[in-house]
């Protein structure tokens, strides 16, 4: 992964707004589990060429690995609307949509067993409202 990623880093030296090379370096940021540069990555995919369906729809997946449900759906749906086709756009965003909940009044339990003591942050998401709070785990 490493050798590729010094791949595309060297295109997008040549040209910043080479799309593959964009999505090239955040597939293998994915990969990697950093989520965050990748949709850092993609995010300037999309604004070189806003009419990439798969700088979207790739974007969607950056921001579900981030559990950005709503900003997920948002992207491949931009993709999608630019190309109807997509068919990996069509699957993801199955996923996604299915992934949420309706409204209503949702319990979730914190199994503290194996982490350390310590402040931990929790974040709540739904259309419209976000809020982080803070929980301290005391063994």
């Amino acid at each position: 992964l490493a050798a590729a990623l010094k791949e595309y880093k060297k295109a997008m030296e040549l040209d910043s707004t080479n799309g593959a090379a964009l999505r090239g370096a955040a597939f293998v940021h994915m990969k990697r589990g950093d989520y965050g540069e990748a949709v850092k990555l993609l995010r300037q995919a999309t604004e070189a060429d806003p009419r990439s369906a798969d700088s979207w729809v790739v974007l969607g997946q950056a921001y579900a690995g981030l559990n950005n449900v709503s900003e997920a759906i948002k992207a491949v749906e931009k993709g999608l609307e630019l190309n109807p086709n997509h068919e990996q756009g069509k699957k993801v965003l199955g996923i996604l949509k299915k992934s949420q909940k309706p409204a209503g009044k949702y319990e979730a339990r914190f199994d503290g067993s194996a982490v350390s003591s310590g402040m931990y942050f929790y974040k709540l998401e739904a259309e419209g409202f976000l809020s982080t709070k803070k929980m301290l785990l005391v063994k």
